[in-house]
């Protein structure tokens, strides 16, 4: 036998990543014996049921999935529904070997990936057998899912057999939405506005629709089941929906209403072909293509005749009244600085509506060539896509639109166009992986793949696809929100008894996610995935800004501490006032363990804080004693030096004049003078006169002219 490897392995296997990996080995001899030349038609068939692409006979198909659950319903859905065409019962177990791989990152190629490997040769048929990865990670992996009674036999080489003793009957994939159908129930040909069969576009109810009357953006918020039970009752009441469109809905009522939700969802799919679409993008201030979520609209110049012209314009197609539509768009067009291109495009809704289509087209294809910005590329290029697959030519749109696409890779309406175009001719196998990124990044893209009757033909693939990306984005709003959850239990009880305005509102925000999560719309999951994920990062933000803020604090305090710390250094009379250095070293010490318990927790170190600054404030009473004593003090030994350098100078004076009057002048002065500075007794008087009054008296004045100074 050749070897002959699986089809595409290299992308399946980084498309994997963390995934199970399903292995199914035809077991082409035994296929043969029993159903001959129809086996390959078998297998192609299994290829299809599985959104494989076809190959050959003796290929190993390989398929991924997120959960060994939805890798077995895949299989025994897939096979069950097979057999009940192809197969019989007498002939024993389908000729299929199965391998359950649990594929992680950076690990090496399996080695089943060829029906030649050696592992194949000793496996049972329509047996699931699972490696070892698979096996030591089983538990963990299916729980939550209700399996069948089932235990493994080790069989060697690293395999494991999955038997089963239960009713398999449960293992089949989910369907979250079963109406896809319906929207193309009729016997006309599709509308060019929404899609539907039973109406021309110049009836279709989209028209009474304004851009900011739209259910797209709640609808994903509703269970699948009651999206699934409204949309099919609301495709039964559709001349009561669109009598209650035409009688004019807006936003509060669409809120209020899930049934209106789900009808209006519906027109929001095919948005950017409908005229309340080409009215918000004439009018729009930008000159960028903002496709389906533009939500920007300039105000009309009341005073400029084509500004009128084109609104209008817009309100006469509504109506039906073409005529005068015509005429104001033709003024229009030919007004310099006028919406040309956008009047144009008008007038080719006209024709459509008016079942002039060979205008239509002419119209379509002139605007193609003159198109001038990005804007009007995109858009009269996704209208000339559709006009092309609804007049029998799908192959000129799929090469269009496939050509647009490399010219705007980001733009998601080129995308899911070229995948619709893809889809209506054969081709979904190849679009899948595209679809589910679109859907994955952009939550208004999976309700559209959900209910889009373009997507019927690849039913079964789409939902597979979508169903992965449920249980993918619902395991990732999980973990995010448990993250949330644990760095906001951690936020808690560093913040303690704190009543701290931002950490309230993150609370009730992670309270709101999880009540989401609880009710697992899609939508739901959406946004706790994002949310808690940002939840996540913003809790550690607001610590570190806390952080911060209590940081700040204790420098400021330590600040006012340190210019109290350096008064208390140069203070001369420190045994006066020992209590103001057992609270500057208290203080210190509650602001140091203020910093260093901050990361544990915030209320204990702002109470700490806060009782270092009472200690500071507590030392500003002593300061003002402390100053004042030691002016005094200060005064006092100034007025001490002061009166020993007068009672020095005094004195000598005193012993230098006494003698002068006594020897020198005796003979100049009046004998009873001398006599009486001889006199011991006034020597003594003069000498208690000068050292006790006019000494102390001098040494006063020259102190208070001192401390004047300071």
């Amino acid at each position: 036998m050749l070897k002959k490897s699986a089809p595409g392995l290299k992308n399946i296997m980084k498309e994997i990543d963390h995934s199970i990996l399903l292995a199914i080995c035809p077991m082409t001899y035994q296929g043969e014996k029993v159903l001959q030349d129809r086996w390959p038609v078998f297998l192609q068939t299994l290829r299809s049921l599985l959104g494989l692409a076809g190959g050959g006979t003796a290929e190993v198909m390989l398929t991924s999935h997120d959960t060994p659950f939805s890798a077995l319903s895949t299989f025994f859905e897939s096979l069950n529904s097979l057999k009940k065409q192809q197969w019989q019962a007498e002939w024993g177990a389908v000729p299929l070997q199965v391998i359950l791989h649990l594929h992680r990152k950076k690990d090496p190629p399996v080695n089943f990936t060829e029906s030649s490997a050696p592992i194949w040769g000793g496996l049972k048929q329509e047996t699931i057998y699972a490696t070892r990865a698979l096996k030591f990670q089983w538990d963990q992996l299916v729980a939550g899912r209700k399996m069948p009674a089932h235990s493994f036999l080790d069989v060697g080489d690293g395999l494991f057999q999955l038997c089963f003793s239960g009713d398999l009957s449960g293992f089949k994939r989910e369907r979250l939405f079963t109406g896809r159908f319906l929207a193309a129930k009729g016997n006309g040909p599709e509308c060019f506005y929404c899609g539907m069969v039973n109406h021309a576009a110049a009836h279709c109810p989209s028209k009474q629709l304004s851009m900011e009357a739209q259910g797209i953006n709640r609808v994903g918020y509703l269970s699948f089941p009651e999206i699934d039970h409204l949309f099919k009752r609301v495709m039964v009441e559709q001349k009561k929906m669109a009598n209650l469109l035409a009688a004019g809905v807006d936003s509060a009522q669409i809120r209020t209403d899930p049934a209106l939700q789900v009808y209006i969802t519906y027109f929001d799919m095919y948005l950017i072909y409908q005229p309340r679409f080409l009215a918000y993008t004439a009018l729009s201030s930008s000159s960028f293509w903002d496709g389906a979520s533009k939500s920007d609209r300039i105000k009309i110049d009341r005073h400029r005749d084509e500004s009128r012209n084109l609104q209008a314009g817009f309100d006469y197609l509504r109506r039906g009244q073409y005529e005068q539509a015509v005429v104001l768009l033709r003024a229009e067009s030919q007004v310099s600085g006028g919406k040309y291109f956008y009047a144009t495009l008008v007038q080719a809704f006209i024709a459509l509506e008016c079942g002039r289509m060979v205008e239509m087209a002419h119209l379509l294809q002139m605007l193609n060539t003159t198109a001038s910005t990005d804007k009007e590329k995109i858009y009269i290029g996704l209208l000339l896509a559709r006009f092309y697959r609804l007049t029998n030519q799908p192959w000129k749109a799929e090469q269009f639109l496939g050509s647009l696409a490399k010219l705007y890779l980001d733009c998601p309406e080129i995308q899911y166009s070229l995948i619709q175009a893809r889809v209506h001719e054969g081709l979904e196998q190849q679009q899948i992986q595209l679809l589910r990124k679109l859907a994955a990044g952009n939550r208004r893209y999976f309700m559209i793949a959900l209910m889009d009757p373009a997507m019927f033909p690849a039913g079964n693939m789409v939902d597979k696809a979508l169903s992965e990306l449920l249980d993918r984005k619902n395991k990732e709003a999980g973990e995010n929100l448990a993250a949330a959850q644990k760095v906001g239990a951690e936020l808690q009880v560093w913040f303690g008894e704190e009543n701290d305005e931002e950490l309230q509102t993150n609370l009730t925000i992670l309270a709101n996610l999880e009540k989401q999560f609880q009710r697992c719309g899609v939508y739901d999951l959406f946004d706790v995935a994002e949310r808690a994920k940002s939840l996540t990062m913003a809790c550690p933000r607001l610590r570190a800004a806390k952080l911060e803020e209590l940081n700040l604090q204790v420098d400021v305090a330590a600040i006012t501490w340190a210019d109290y710390h350096a008064f208390w250094q140069e203070y001369p009379y420190k045994s006066f006032f020992r209590t103001f250095e057992e609270a500057l070293v208290a203080g210190k010490k509650m602001f140091v363990e203020a910093r260093s318990k901050a990361g544990k927790n915030l209320t204990n170190s702002r109470a700490l804080l806060q009782a270092g600054q009472a200690q500071i404030k507590h030392l500003k009473g002593f300061v003002d004693r402390m100053v004042k004593l030691k002016l005094a003090m200060d005064t006092l030994a100034l007025f001490l030096k002061k009166l020993l350098m007068t009672e020095l100078v005094f004195s000598g004076i005193a012993f230098l004049i006494l003698p002068l009057i006594t020897l020198a002048l005796s003979g100049v002065l009046d004998p009873d003078i001398v006599r009486l500075a001889k006199d011991p007794q006034t020597q003594k008087g003069c000498m208690i006169f000068l050292t006790l009054f006019l000494a102390p008296f001098f040494a006063l004045t020259l102190t208070l002219r001192s401390m004047s100074k300071r």
